[in-house]
Parts: structure tokens; C-alpha cells; sequence
């Protein structure tokens, strides 16, 4: 059972990043399912390769949905590169800021390549949190369970917005913590029926 909360606050026009939390395996077919073809049809996702590309099933699955590669330690710059001229082409972009999934389903800190990309390309972001994945299948758990599942899509939000929201030393932290505390806050929201 999937509860989607907010779909009215995804672009009508324009393009734009959607930014949820990552607890689960399950989380990119959460995403899936609360955007509409049209907007997925535009939309790539940024997939860290030693996952989305990690054997030939991942491959095939990957490249049907989209995916970028994304390698976050030794190709980091490249990757930024790819999902960046994604932006300029005008396509929508999916990115966990997390970097990963959750080891104990709470909100991991976000890295900085988000706003790297908003440096360069500051197009609005829509910060989305998912809950009910982590219980679902968790790290290590082969197949899902039963468990309710919930996604709620906050309003977009510009770069400028973020770094506002934010706090840290840099403009490139405040936007990354501006942007978590939108998806902290979308967490604290109760679902709509």
C-alpha cells in the first residue's frame, strides 16, 4: 500500500531535482510511482554504479530507467559533469543527497554534489521523503516485506532558498543542510488519507 502525499507540488513546467532520502532498494520504485509518465519520461536518475550498475540485470534495468552513472569516489567530477548537462538539456534529474541508503533508516547527512549541481544549474529542487521502505527491506534483507509505505513531495524550492534555510561555513553546505532540513521536515508531516 502506497500512500502519495503532494503530487500537486511537482513542476508544471520547467525542469527540476527531486531529492528524497534513501532507506531502501525499494525507494527508486516509490519515486516511480508518484510521478507521472509524462515527467518521468524526462526524468533521469543519478545511480551510484556499484549498485544501478552492478551486474548485467542492473545494467539492462538502469539503462531502461535512465540512470546516470554516478561514481562517488574516484570519477566524482565526471558525474557531476554527466547529471549536470542532463539539467541543461532541460530534463528533470532524481538524486539521493544522502549518497546511499540508510544503515538504520534515519536521515543520513547529505552530501555536497547537490549543490554543486545548483551552482552551476539552480533550478528549483523538490525535496521528497519516503518512509515505511527502511521496514520494508532494509540493508542486508533480500526480499520486502508487507509494510505500509508513504512518499510526500514538498513544494520546490530555489538554490537561493536553501542556502538560506541551511547553516554551515560554506554556501555549498548551507544549500546540502538547507535541503535536509526541507526533507526532515517533509518527515514530520502526517500523512494525507
Amino acid at each position: 500500500h502506497l500512500n502519495i502525499s503532494g503530487g500537486e507540488n511537482l513542476p508544471e513546467h520547467g525542469n527540476f531535482i527531486l531529492a528524497p532520502n534513501h532507506a531502501s532498494m525499494l525507494d527508486p520504485f516509490v519515486v516511480a510511482a508518484a510521478v507521472d509518465f509524462d515527467r518521468l519520461r524526462r526524468t533521469y536518475w543519478a545511480g551510484w554504479t556499484g549498485m544501478a550498475f552492478a551486474n548485467p540485470l542492473f545494467r539492462l534495468v538502469s539503462r531502461l530507467a535512465q540512470a546516470l552513472p554516478i561514481e562517488l569516489d574516484q570519477a566524482a567530477f565526471s558525474s557531476l559533469a554527466l547529471s549536470l548537462i542532463t539539467l541543461k538539456r532541460g530534463n528533470n534529474l532524481i538524486w539521493f543527497p544522502e549518497g546511499g541508503r540508510s544503515p538504520d533508516g534515519k536521515l543520513q547527512p547529505f552530501m555536497t554534489g547537490i549543490a554543486l549541481l545548483l551552482e552551476h544549474q539552480p533550478v528549483p529542487v523538490v525535496p521528497v521523503h519516503i518512509g515505511g521502505t527502511f521496514e520494508a527491506m532494509p540493508i542486508g534483507r533480500r526480499f520486502p516485506r508487507f509494510r505500509p509505505l508513504q512518499i510526500t513531495i514538498g513544494k520546490p524550492i530555489a538554490a537561493e532558498e536553501l542556502e538560506r534555510l541551511g547553516h554551515g561555513n560554506t554556501r555549498h553546505q548551507r544549500m546540502t543542510n538547507g535541503l535536509r532540513e526541507a526533507v526532515r521536515a517533509l518527515s514530520r508531516q502526517p500523512p494525507s488519507s
